[in-house]
């Protein structure tokens, strides 16, 4: 999947729209590797999920739009390669700081309820740690 995305990223012209497709379609593929990564001792509601999933886009989409706005007076001036590697740049800061964000959102219910602590060998749970949540989310 990152493939595709990363070509969309890169070769797609930095347009607005496109920063928000773009975007709209990584974060959405995250949410969901997200989703299926959490901690299994943890309960989501579908208004967690959803939530969460709107909260964790927007601020993807908003971050992506920012550092557009930042290089766009630099995009202007440039063609060929060095349009090419400032598109790869700031797609690149744009999705780790909203793969990030994304993670620690969808990712809260978690960090808000605690994880499971088990006995390494028995399995056995001695009960949950909001501590032991946010460093695994973090």
């Amino acid at each position: 999947m990152n493939l595709p995305i990363s070509f969309g990223f890169i070769f797609a012209a930095p347009t607005p729209f496109n920063t928000i497709f773009w975007q709209w379609i990584n974060q959405t593929y995250n949410a969901y590797l997200n989703y299926e990564n959490r901690n299994a001792s943890s309960t989501y509601t579908t208004t967690d999920i959803v939530t969460s999933y709107c909260i964790a886009t927007s601020a993807a989409i908003g971050v992506a739009l920012g550092i557009r706005k930042a290089v766009d007076k630099q995009a202007r001036n440039l063609k060929g390669g060095k349009l090419v590697l400032l598109n790869s740049v700031s797609a690149f800061a744009a999705c780790a700081l909203s793969g990030f964000l994304n993670a620690y959102i969808m990712r809260q219910t978690e960090i808000k309820k605690g994880i499971d602590i088990c006995d390494p060998e028995t399995k056995k749970s001695y009960g949950k740690s909001k501590i032991c949540a946010n460093q695994a989310v973090v």
